[in-house]
């Protein structure tokens, strides 16, 4: 036993004693951003929702033009939730948030541009 090195030997009855050393725990508590979180989560889709709503400014003519930016619209609204809903961890089907509610939202919003 050395006291002025702080390390005592130890038996655990395997080697023949092993050192002890002091051991330290840190522990961190970390919040995520309230912007962030609005950033990645409700504000592509409103930006998605909002270009769809542009299809009105184009005339009658180009109705081939309107319908293909509103499918282009649903299928990246679809593909941005699906990937969003792989990345984290809600992966809870029988639940509903306040996300789903919105994003169920904007699905309506594009559908009925298509009228």
């Amino acid at each position: 036993f050395d006291p002025a090195s702080g390390l005592d030997p130890e038996t655990c009855g395997c080697m023949g004693g092993v050192r002890a050393a002091s051991t330290f725990e840190l522990y961190v508590e970390a919040r995520a951003s309230r912007v962030g979180a609005f950033q990645s989560e409700v504000l592509v889709p409103f930006l998605i929702v909002l270009v769809a709503h542009t299809s009105y400014i184009i005339t009658p003519l180009w109705l081939e033009t309107r319908f293909n930016l509103l499918n282009s619209a649903l299928i990246a609204l679809v593909l941005y939730h699906s990937a969003l809903m792989t990345r984290s961890k809600r992966n809870i089907v029988s639940v509903a948030t306040k996300y789903d509610l919105f994003l169920l939202l904007s699905f309506g919003a594009i559908l009925v541009s298509y009228a």
